[in-house]
């Protein structure tokens, strides 16, 4: 499967790649740990795949050691010694925004939802991990406000939403209705009971973009738990009794 892309940023370098170009969470670790040498060779081709992509090498990928936390990472070009904290090549965090030319921020979904960001006027770039403690916990307001200390305008930012979960098999339990009601009132517009009771993790995360000054928002809608053969899935992993060890990689390049 070819990678997807948005016809809102077509000028800008980005992807959302699929089940072709998976990485193990064990790696990503591995990553921290020891560095992109010691990783598994099936994860090493799925990097060079996204490198090649971007016509760049592997050592111009960033990544995260995502933990569903509000930390965003912002790379400041014009700050002093910038290019020795570039390496190691992965950080703790959810979201990274850069005005560094060249390097390739990446963060890794099977569910998730994966938002990549973009100000041509600025040429600001960002990516970011979102679930649901993510949304709820202020994933996008912290890396807004890392947009905005580089310089940036709300309103000129694009956010492309690419494949997540659906409302439609996002089945969840009222205890988790009730942290969302706790938080908001009104966040219970999100959820709708049928059979069982679901969540519908993209829209939520469209009204809060809007809400926080984002007006230029597209959304892929691409569902990762009903495509098995595009997308890994921990939900239909754990619901199938399997363990999904794997995440797909979305990338973007200033």
């Amino acid at each position: 499967m070819p990678p997807i892309v948005s016809k809102l940023i077509q000028n800008s370098n980005h992807s959302f790649f699929g089940r072709e170009s998976g990485i193990t969470k064990n790696d990503i670790e591995t990553i921290k740990r020891e560095g992109l040498h010691k990783i598994s060779t099936g994860s090493t081709e799925s990097l060079k795949r996204v490198a090649d992509y971007f016509q760049t090498t592997l050592d111009d990928l960033i990544f995260l050691n995502q933990s569903h936390s509000n930390n965003c990472i912002t790379f400041d070009e014009t700050e002093s010694g910038i290019k020795k904290r570039l390496n190691p090549l992965i950080f703790d965090g959810d979201a990274i925004v850069s005005n560094i030319t060249g390097k390739v921020l990446c963060i890794t979904t099977a569910d998730c939802a994966p938002i990549l960001l973009w100000d041509k006027k600025e040429k600001i770039s960002g990516a970011i991990h979102s679930g649901w403690r993510g949304a709820l916990n202020d994933i996008l307001e912290t890396s807004l406000d890392s947009f905005e200390n580089l310089g940036s305008n709300r309103q000129n930012i694009i956010a492309i939403l690419g494949p997540t979960i659906s409302r439609t098999v996002y089945e969840v339990t009222d205890e988790f209705l009730t942290l969302f009601k706790e938080r908001d009132k009104n966040y219970s517009t999100f959820f709708k009971r049928d059979k069982v009771l679901t969540f519908d993790l993209p829209n939520f995360l469209i009204k809060k973009l809007k809400i926080l000054g984002v007006s230029k928002i597209d959304f892929l809608e691409h569902c990762t738990f009903s495509n098995s053969e595009k997308y890994f899935s921990h939900r239909r992993a754990t619901v199938e009794g399997k363990t999904e060890m794997k995440r797909q990689i979305s990338a973007i390049r200033v």
